[in-house]
């Protein structure tokens, strides 16, 4: 006995009529010859399954589906010099809104959550949020990355952006002051640059 199943839309079923919200599992009819009892879903063959003869696939694009063209990527592909430059560009971005006391942290030796940290500060909610907008927009242009988690965003006081390899921390002063990540991670290396502003951040 093959392992594959055949099965068909019930003739009666009307897609226009059909409302998700009142749907009945109870009085929901199967086809007369589909044996719930032998499907297999490991050796479900879609070419013998049967749409309805009037059964129209959509034509629809990737775009449809979503608002931007970025999209996650596994970030820990990325080599030291390429997550070390995705920090940079979130520090240029945090620089670009008027965050200061800019740090790069690379943890990779000392955590397993990320290559680096970029920690920044923000003197209010408003540009806590306009901070990390900032980063998520320049990331989103330059790296066609989004974010894997943002938390914080709505309250503004500490905004985390992850993005793997790279986690930003957007902080408000007495946040920052209070969670020290710099003191916590202390044996991280804190790496010096420069922005297009001229500041060394060190």
């Amino acid at each position: 006995m093959s392992n594959s199943i055949s099965t068909s839309v019930n003739a009666n079923f009307d897609p226009d009529d059909f409302n998700r919200d009142n749907f009945d599992p109870d009085n929901f009819d199967q086809p007369d010859d589909f044996d719930s009892d032998n499907f297999d879903p490991d050796n479900f063959d879609p070419d013998n399954f049967d749409q309805p003869d009037d059964f129209e696939t959509p034509d629809l694009k990737a775009s449809d589906f979503a608002h931007s063209t970025a999209h996650p990527v596994i970030s820990r592909n990325r080599t030291d010099a390429e997550s070390h430059q995705l920090a940079l560009t979130i520090a240029q971005a945090a620089d670009d809104r008027k965050g200061v006391d800019i740090a790069l942290l690379r943890v990779s030796d000392v955590s397993y959550l990320a290559d680096y940290f970029v920690v920044v500060t923000g003197f209010s909610n408003v540009q806590v949020r306009a901070i990390a907008r900032s980063i998520q927009e320049k990331v989103e242009t330059e790296w066609q990355q989004l974010p894997l988690r943002i938390e914080g965003q709505m309250e503004g006081s500490w905004v985390l952006i992850d993005y793997g390899d790279v986690i930003a921390h957007i902080f408000l002063p007495n946040e920052r002051q209070f969670y020290n990540l710099e003191a916590f991670w202390g044996h991280a290396e804190q790496i010096s640059f420069a922005l297009s502003s001229s500041q060394e951040i060190r």
